[in-house]
């Protein structure tokens, strides 16, 4: 990136990623990951800063980034809601229900932790459970944040088939 190029995206940058995260909580209805949302595209902004700069509308192609960004944490929002245990049950921590409750989130959990391999089971916990945004996962893991994705969808999808299998 040229100094100029430089110059000229940090000046974008200052003038709309304000109005740019407003433009992402549409789609997420949540500010920290309309923030998280924002500064990825910007972060691909700055990849494709040839693309980026060379394009008739920067403001149009860093929104057509966001809303496809947004897209995806949506989906995998989705995913997570698919999970064969209620999404309540996981994000309620021991304690902060009656024992009855407590009993059975732990249960399910140790259910979770016997069909997955430990590495699997830790990092499920980490972005079902505690929600940790991907980007943080990905830095305290050492992997990209789509390797942590994946690694989630495919715990995901080996509790929703061992689940139908118990039940069918």
């Amino acid at each position: 990136m040229t100094r100029e190029q430089s110059a000229f995206f940090e000046q974008f940058y200052q003038e709309h990623f304000t109005k740019l995260v407003g433009y992402a909580y549409r789609f997420l209805h949540n500010w920290e990951d309309a923030k998280v949302v924002t500064q990825e595209a910007f972060l691909v902004g700055v990849e494709k800063i040839d693309k980026f700069e060379g394009s008739e509308s920067q403001i149009a192609w860093i929104k057509n980034v966001i809303k496809k960004k947004a897209s995806n944490m949506n989906r995998t929002r989705a995913l997570r809601e698919t999970v064969v245990v209620p999404l309540e049950t996981l994000t309620t921590p021991p304690g902060a229900c009656d024992s009855h409750e407590s009993e059975d989130v732990e249960a399910l959990l140790d259910h979770c932790a016997a069909l997955l391999k430990p590495e699997e089971y830790a990092l499920f916990i980490e972005a079902i459970w505690k929600r940790k945004p991907y980007p943080q996962l990905s830095r305290e893991w050492g992997i990209t944040e789509h390797a942590c994705r994946k690694r989630v969808q495919r715990a995901i999808r080996k509790l929703n088939d061992n689940w139908d299998k118990e039940n069918l």
